[in-house]
């Protein structure tokens, strides 16, 4: 029996089901307006045409889930990473009562002591399988989508990254490469992919957590259209459906009567008490929301909320710390809009603080405009930096920013500007590169937001200078570059230099920087010194780091043979102190954490993750633990779980009284590596820290005075474009890695 030959009479008596408390049997229901099965039917095959041929036969529909702590069902609950309970067994579930899967929704691997099945029910299921992980990124999800997402042949991958990511402020330029492979390796897999916009969150306050993904989703938006995929915001379609009024309230207490209504949604009654309120994680009320808005979004007649209004406009630097935004906002309804506008923070995240913009009454006819002006000032821990160096373009040239604001009236609804930068926009181009001889040329932007301008530029790093002038005709981009050679450094040697950018007379048109950190490429037996991460900074040379003979220090060391790859860390000028407070170790004195890229030649430095493997050990000499390691330990494409207990530490104590670290890992672990010994060209990406116990909680027990680090660019820290290279030879030759942050 096919969908179509199903009534509707049946399919409404079907939704009865759906009025009971439970969350996990929410659907999608629009009541007398509800469309007809067939409608509906041709909406699923226009937005995912090889789910919707499934589920018209009610064949076995299996979906993967890859995303951050929410879509793994992190909460303060007993039945924690209950998939069914999570807003994907909600949207499930809907699916399951839509198109009459009698089998219901059934978890693949849930962990242990979770069900299965929320009930026994027999016939045609859909299927889930989590793959999510807590604290993940976007750049978690080329991980499992590289290793063992397939083993299942899930015909749904479902994305959904964006609250680590906007609150930890990750360049929207990585977030779009990373989502964009993400879209691809699903579908070279032959998977169709949904994907979610992230939850709203109201961490670390409101208006910055309610405005945080905001880019992302406009990234993901542009990334749907390109891929022809689907894109469903649920933040977006969670509000609309949870705020509703009968009046419009005043600009003074608009935003606080959304607070109010999105509270009880992250209100957790197990949390322990001695912490702060989790508002990130939505409870279960919360999940069922959110998978009511996901079914919404993939079913209604659209798939987001649309505004009744559009905003247009421009940001400019206001002074060192803040940046100013003028524009237009146009009722594009045919009725009268009476809200309010509320500026909230988006790429400039946890940078800048709303609340100094005042919320804006807006009283509209249909077609007519009013300005609205703010500005975004940049709390006051943040006041080290010029504000404009923090804004993130969803554009591979960085001519804009984007802005938001929450319309609220009746309803509330999200209104986003691609706002350009005036009067130009630009700066250092990111990235890194590998296997340079002693010099580089580090580029740089200047772009026109669509005016002609000329723009005398000067860039300057080091003992390097250049001067030029830029002219743009329109929306140009104009490129140019400075020369810099590398400072004599040894084997293993490093440095961080200060890179400066000034666009007009003495910088009047704004100033630009950024640090680039080179790596001369390490070899074997090289005894290479870490460097204490609070004096490791842009402009500081080696000698004025090491220059203390008294202070701590760490020497770094590796070697290989055919078994394993063996790494020696020496610990001078410090007695190690008890620290009695980890669960694995009761004396966990240091850690040291290693990223190792071991892809494939081809492939290793290029887009990718390569998480930590963290090793714990106590004061006393005695073996460490090495933390459990999953898929994908060593780089994307490594789909084996690392066996912990053969990733062997030790630590003793020198006859110089010198505390040596030794770490042993099997060879057969980098099992996609060439691991051709001698040869300077197989290399390894490799970066390193060992941290020391100091004994004060109040930092975390590990403060960054007792930090030892071997690279440490400011960017996301599992990156593998960012390691630098170890050459599996004794004699390493002269080439180096650059990063530019």
């Amino acid at each position: 029996m096919i969908f179509r030959s199903i009534s509707p009479q049946l399919v409404a008596l079907a939704l009865l089901g759906f009025s009971s408390s439970t969350p996990a049997q929410i659907a999608l229901r629009e009541g007398a307006k509800r469309p007809s099965p067939e409608v509906i039917a041709a909406r699923l095959t226009e937005r995912l045409p090889k789910v919707s041929a499934l589920t018209a036969a009610r064949l076995p529909l299996h979906i993967a889930l890859i995303g951050d702590s929410v879509t793994r069902g992190y909460l303060y609950e007993p039945d924690t990473y209950n998939v069914l309970r999570t807003y994907s067994g909600v949207f499930a579930e809907a699916l399951t009562r839509e198109f009459f899967y009698t089998g219901g929704v059934r978890a693949v691997n849930p962990s242990k002591q979770l069900p299965k099945k929320s009930s026994d029910s027999f016939g045609p299921e859909i299927t889930l399988e989590n793959f999510s992980r807590n604290g993940a990124d976007v750049f978690y999800g080329l991980l499992p989508l590289s290793t063992g997402v397939f083993d299942n042949s899930p015909d749904l991958v479902l994305l959904n990254f964006g609250i680590n990511d906007g609150i930890g402020r990750l360049p929207l330029r990585d977030y779009e490469a990373a989502c964009a492979e993400s879209i691809r390796l699903a579908r070279a897999g032959g998977a169709e992919v949904l994907l979610v916009g992230a939850p709203m969150t109201l961490h670390p306050t409101a208006r910055i957590g309610l405005g945080a993904a905001r880019g992302q989703s406009a990234i993901l938006r542009k990334l749907a259209a390109q891929a022809g995929v689907t894109f469903v915001p649920a933040g977006a379609q969670m509000l609309a459906d949870l705020f509703k009024t009968s009046e419009v309230r005043a600009p003074e207490v608009a935003f606080a009567a959304i607070e109010r209504t999105l509270a009880p949604l992250f209100v957790h009654p197990n949390q322990p008490s001695g912490i702060a309120p989790d508002r990130i994680h939505p409870n279960w009320e919360g999940h069922a929301a959110m998978g009511k808005a996901v079914a919404k979004g993939l079913l209604g007649e659209s798939t987001e909320p649309t505004a009744p209004a559009t905003l247009i406009g421009s940001v400019s630097a206001s002074g060192e710390t803040a940046v100013s935004f003028v524009g237009k906002l146009t009722n594009t309804s045919a009725k009268p809009l009476k809200t309010v506008f509320c500026p909230l923070s988006t790429t400039i995240a946890l940078d800048i603080d709303p609340a100094s913009a005042p919320d804006i009454a807006i009283d509209l006819a249909p077609g007519a405009s009013a300005e609205i002006r703010f500005t975004l000032q940049r709390r006051s821990e943040f006041e080290g930096a010029p504000a404009i160096e923090y804004l993130d373009s969803t554009d591979a040239s960085g001519r804009s920013a984007v802005i938001t604001g929450l319309l609220v009236g009746k309803t509330a609804v999200y209104v986003d500007c691609d706002a350009s930068i005036r009067p130009i926009s630009g700066g250092w181009e990111r990235g890194a590169e590998h296997f340079l001889s002693a010099e580089s040329d580090i580029t740089f932007t200047a772009v026109s937001p669509g005016t002609t301008i000329a723009v005398p530029y000067s860039a300057s790093a080091l003992d390097a200078r250049v001067k030029g002038r830029f002219n743009l005709t329109g929306q140009d981009i104009g490129t140019a570059a400075l020369a810099l050679r590398f400072p004599a450094l040894p084997v293993g040697g490093r440095m961080k230099i200060p890179l400066t950018l000034a666009f007009g007379e003495n910088g009047s048109l704004g100033s630009h920087k950024a640090t680039a950190e080179i790596v001369r490429n390490l070899g074997l037996g090289q005894r290479v010194p870490l460097y204490p991460v609070d004096r490791y900074l842009p402009g500081r040379t080696p000698d004025a780091i090491l220059d203390d003979p008294e202070s701590p220090g760490v020497l770094f060391r590796a070697e290989a043979d055919t078994a394993a790859l063996y790494l020696t860390y020496d610990i001078t000028n410090t007695e190690l102190v008890p620290a009695p407070f980890t669960a694995e170790i009761p004396e966990a004195s240091v850690r040291v954490d290693i990223r190792i890229d071991a892809r494939p030649h081809d492939t290793r430095s290029t887009l990718g993750m390569s998480p930590s493997v963290t090793i714990k050990l106590g004061h006393k000499d005695g073996l460490g633990v090495a933390d459990a390691r999953p898929t994908g330990t060593f780089g994307n494409g490594y789909d084996r779980v690392v066996d912990k207990k053969n990733i062997r530490a030790a630590l003793e104590t020198r006859g110089n009284g010198t505390r040596r670290i030794t770490i042993v890992i099997p060879r057969a672990y980098f099992y996609n590596h060439p691991w051709a010994l001698g040869n300077g060209n197989s290399t390894l990406g490799i970066n390193t820290a060992v941290s020391l116990y100091q004994g004060d909680l109040t930092t975390g027990g590990y403060p960054p005075e007792s930090t030892f680090v071997l690279a440490s660019p400011t960017v996301k820290r599992e990156d593998a474009r960012y390691f630098p290279q170890l050459e599996l030879t004794n004699r390493p030759t002269p080439r180096w890695s650059i990063f530019v942050y």
